[in-house]
């Protein structure tokens, strides 16, 4: 920080000047020596003249005024890059053609390549359905759902495994927030899912009486976050007709 005339650190404010993360607070709020203004004396030593300060934070000088005790309103930086910044956001991201850690098959993670939404090879089929997207966690920010269906190629094609992956936006890039296997729909085929107020619901086909081919009913299982995970919210069944 360097100010001319013999500054005085008085203290500090968390006032953010410009945009993007470079230029969080604090910022010290430096103030001349009393009656260095042209030889004028203030009426108290608590008094303060208006006067300009340049701080520099880091090696960019930001411009502040100084009023009273109060700084006055933020200028706009100079860093090029703080002003054409952009939060990352999830919608951008095509899940579409994307790496997942997937564990359709069982514990053990294997990486699967999607490219134009599928998998297909002689071993493993994989479907990646476009994604949905909403605020699971309350914070403004959207989640991006992914469900993926996956069949192992010696196995009739009724024999459909899915899992639920939830992803969210960091600064580096998308991430698993949470991720849902077969295990949750009793290794049943998954047929959608979507954001409802906060909550992700997720439709799945149970057997009941019915054959692989016709399933007897559609579940609909609901989860919200609690802050650190996703938890069951409650369920549903319904007749499937089709």
């Amino acid at each position: 920080m360097q100010v001319s005339n013999g500054p005085t650190i008085v203290g500090q404010s968390s006032t953010q000047v410009g945009q993007g993360p470079s230029y969080k607070g604090p910022f010290y709020i430096v103030l001349g020596q009393t009656g260095e203004l042209g030889g004028t004396t203030p009426a108290s030593s608590s008094q303060v003249y208006w006067r300009s300060v340049q701080i520099t934070y880091g090696a960019q000088p930001l411009t502040a005024a100084l009023a009273g005790s109060a700084v006055s309103a933020p200028v706009s930086p100079t860093h090029p890059e703080a002003a054409s910044y952009t939060k990352p956001n999830i919608r951008s991201v095509d899940f579409q053609n994307f790496d997942y850690s997937s564990k359709c098959f069982g514990e053990n993670a294997e990486t699967v390549h999607i490219s134009n939404g599928q998998l297909d090879n002689e071993d493993e089929q994989f479907f990646a359905n476009k994604p949905v997207y909403g605020d699971l966690k309350g914070d403004g920010q959207e989640e991006a759902v992914v469900v993926m269906n996956c069949h192992p190629a010696q196995m009739s094609p009724n024999e459909v495994f899915s899992e639920v992956f939830i992803f969210e936006m960091s600064e580096s890039g998308p991430k698993v927030l949470a991720h849902l296997p077969p295990s949750y729909w009793g290794n049943q085929r998954v047929g959608g899912s979507r954001v409802i107020g906060g909550q992700l619901a997720v439709d799945w086909f149970d057997m009941g009486e019915g054959a692989k081919c016709c399933p007897e009913w559609i579940v609909t299982s609901k989860f919200r976050w609690d802050g650190n995970r996703l938890v069951k919210a409650g369920e549903s069944r319904r007749k499937n007709t089709t």
